[in-house]
């Protein structure tokens, strides 16, 4: 198993993360998601 690490990604696009749980910090709005579900509303609103 891989250690978590703490990364920062500036995108101008959406990214796909797959299917699995993810937990990202959306600096933007100051939100943690764990999906894409959850994800993409956010995303359509900063894109």
């Amino acid at each position: 198993m891989t250690e978590a690490e703490d990364q920062t990604v500036n995108l101008r696009h959406l990214m796909d993360f797959g299917d699995a749980p993810f937990a990202i910090h959306i600096v933007n709005t100051d939100e943690i998601v764990h999906s894409m579900r959850e994800l993409v509303p956010v995303a359509g609103l900063l894109i």
